[in-house]
């Protein structure tokens, strides 16, 4: 049986918790192995950079200070959580590859061996605001879904482009182009590296 993330950041004091992302900020972007998953060790960055301030306002400051600081400490958790899902999906079971990342290691307690490929429930498309909001069925053993995108040109095979990940069913994409037909489709990733079939595309035109 592998090892998994240990996602037990939400425990962790808000001192410690800063030390720890910043441990893994750093060793994620020396390390070439996790070249792939840059854009989300970006997205980390962006959010201690935005929750060192606030913890700083937060020691002589009022409720307003507080609750910016609980904000930005809960959207570190969330992303460490997100990138922990995609070093698992990186390391396979491997500890070695965990601990690489600056993350603790657990047995992994799954007896999952496949994850059945998401489908979309229902979608509503909010033209005014460039977005779309998805609702998947809901897949066993699934830590997030990847998202990927693509615009729909007649006669030709356009690329696929990784959009984003959810850790939760219901997710919004934004920054779509009105009069712009797109496609796209979502697979499901768990624990020690498993990873389901991509979804049946889903077509949306933003009028």
């Amino acid at each position: 049986m592998g090892q998994v993330v240990m996602n037990a950041f939400a425990k962790l004091g808000q001192d410690v918790l800063a030390v720890y992302a910043q441990n893994v900020i750093t060793l994620m972007t020396q390390d070439a192995q996790f070249t792939s998953l840059t854009p989300q060790i970006a997205l980390l960055k962006d959010c201690y950079g935005a929750y060192m301030p606030a913890l700083t306002d937060n020691v002589n400051g009022g409720r307003i200070a507080t609750v910016e600081k609980d904000k930005c400490k809960e959207t570190l958790i969330n992303q460490l959580r997100t990138l922990g899902n995609l070093v698992d999906y990186v390391a396979k079971g491997d500890k070695s590859i965990i601990r690489a990342a600056g993350f603790t290691s657990r047995k992994s307690a799954t007896s999952y061996t496949a994850l059945v490929a998401p489908s979309v429930e229902k979608y509503i498309v909010h033209a005014a605001s460039r977005l779309v909001t998805i609702q998947l069925s809901k897949v066993v053993g699934v830590s997030l879904f990847s998202i990927e995108k693509r615009f729909l040109v007649e006669g030709e095979d356009t690329l696929w482009i990784s959009d984003d990940y959810a850790t939760a069913r219901r997710f919004k994409i934004s920054g779509l182009v009105v009069g712009k037909t797109y496609q796209f489709r979502i697979r499901a990733i768990g624990k020690g590296g498993l990873v389901s079939s991509w979804s049946r595309m889903l077509e949306v035109f933003v009028a």
